[in-house]
């Protein structure tokens, strides 16, 4: 037997050396090139960019399959990487006001009945003592925070170290800070969970104030009252985190007193004041608790009938008597749910509707009265016609716009013919497009835009 080139000689012929079939699909299945290296991606490639992990399972199951652990995969960065995980941490700081967190919660869903639509919450880091500080506007923030400063370097005598806030504007007085020389820290854009304790604490002021809410149906725009009554409860309430203290102890140092506790929103009857009464009028009022007014010892209350805030300590209470749950509607209101009052506490930028339920006597039937201060206007699919909306909803429109001789008084469709009264109209439906897309859409304006 001879040997040339591609073909052996046996017996005066040439017989050609074609390879096996095999061979080649072995070469190109197992992705090896001919020279027998490895590539290092192409079963990466090929199995859409799985983990490291799994494709050393398939490689230990399948030994053709290689490849190289710890590559730098672009492609699996860009269209997979997530944001890292946060650990719960316990760390506390060694002392009372060594750091305290602050935020604002709001715009509120219903202004309360003083007004207020945000409160500051800031809470201390080493006890979690907690105050809140009722606002009308975001703009009050840097004068409360600087007030709230002031206030424990005079009555605890010490100096915060470290304030911790979101990222919000609302929270960026550096001229402040710096000259009271404290550390601002702030959290990374949208990861609000770096400042986690003034967030649970929302949390858990909501949940109590929704409970408080649900027992006693008090209207919502006395929210603000529960939120500050529940805040008080919370920092009187011995923790199970804290070895079983309560908040109010490990910043004061003694025992809270809790024999002035009283049921939110229960029944109470207060002395009237004896400078204006005679012997005729009434000794006392029925009126609703409220909660506690600071640095007085006294009860805030509600007077049924006149509506009217009271600060007294001469009250008799009932406290399992709500007189603002209603008699007559009582099998409705015990299939009431979460979602009634849900939106009490939920931020809102829009335009608000004041909603007033009032207190009454419980042996008088219960009124739900509705009122709103929203400002009254026509609906929008109106605006490209003339009409009446001079009594628009119960309420006179013009006069609050100040047109002193509206068009709508004098004009009158009701002697034309359907035709031209749909010719009227369409007159002034005609608008003026806003963008290229909406001319390009009508044949009128396509016609002027090429004589241009």
């Amino acid at each position: 037997m001879k040997t040339i080139g591609l073909a052996e000689l046996h017996d005066g012929l040439y017989f050609l050396k074609i390879p096996q079939q095999k061979a080649c699909l072995n070469i190109i299945e197992s992705g090896i090139p001919e020279n027998g290296n490895c590539s290092e991606d192409v079963w990466h490639h090929r199995l859409g960019h799985p983990s490291d992990k799994v494709l050393q399972y398939i490689s230990d199951t399948h030994p053709y399959v290689c490849f190289k652990q710890n590559t730098v995969c672009d492609t699996c960065h860009y269209a997979k990487q997530h944001k890292l995980p946060f650990l719960h941490s316990n760390n506390r700081s060694n002392n009372i006001f060594d750091m305290i967190h602050v935020d604002i919660w709001g715009p509120f869903a219903s202004p309360s009945i003083h007004g207020h639509r945000f409160f500051l919450t800031v809470v201390d880091d080493h006890s979690r003592y907690t105050w809140i500080f009722l606002m009308r506007h975001k703009s009050e923030t840097r004068t409360t925070l600087s007030n709230f400063i002031n206030l424990i370097n005079n009555q605890f005598g010490i100096k915060i170290k470290v304030i911790r806030s979101d990222n919000g504007n609302e929270f960026a007085y550096h001229d402040l800070y710096n000259s009271f020389g404290i550390i601002h820290q702030t959290s990374c854009i949208e990861t609000p969970q770096q400042n986690y304790v003034v967030e649970r604490k929302h949390q858990h002021i909501f949940n109590v104030t929704r409970s408080l809410i649900f027992q006693s149906k008090i209207p919502e725009i006395y929210w603000s009252f529960a939120v500050i009554h529940v805040v008080h409860l919370i920092n009187r309430i011995p923790s199970i985190v804290l070895g079983k203290k309560s908040l109010y102890e490990l910043v004061y140092k003694e025992l809270p007193d809790l024999q002035n506790l009283k049921v939110f929103g229960s029944l109470c009857f207060a002395c009237t004041i004896e400078r204006n009464r005679s012997k005729r009028d009434l000794r006392l009022k029925k009126c609703v608790f409220l909660g506690y007014k600071s640095g007085t010892k006294g009860y805030i209350v509600l007077d049924i009938n006149s509506r009217e805030i009271l600060v007294t300590r001469n009250i008799k209470f009932y406290e399992h008597v709500f007189p603002c749950i209603k008699n007559h509607d009582h099998d409705i209101e015990k299939n009431s749910t979460e979602d009634d009052f849900n939106f009490l506490f939920e931020p809102t930028s829009n335009t608000i509707t004041e909603q007033h339920c009032d207190i009454v006597d419980t042996n008088q039937n219960f009124q739900n009265i509705r009122r709103s201060s929203r400002n009254r206007k026509a609906p929008s699919f109106l605006k490209d016609y003339h009409h009446q909306i001079m009594n628009y909803a119960g309420k006179n429109v013009i006069d609050s716009e100040n047109i002193v001789y509206p068009i709508s008084s004098v004009i009158d469709y009701e002697k034309l013919s359907a035709n031209h009264l749909h010719f009227s109209l369409a007159i002034s439906s005609i608008t003026k497009p806003q963008t290229y897309n909406e001319a390009a859409k009508k044949p009128e304006w396509r016609e002027a835009m090429k004589k241009k």
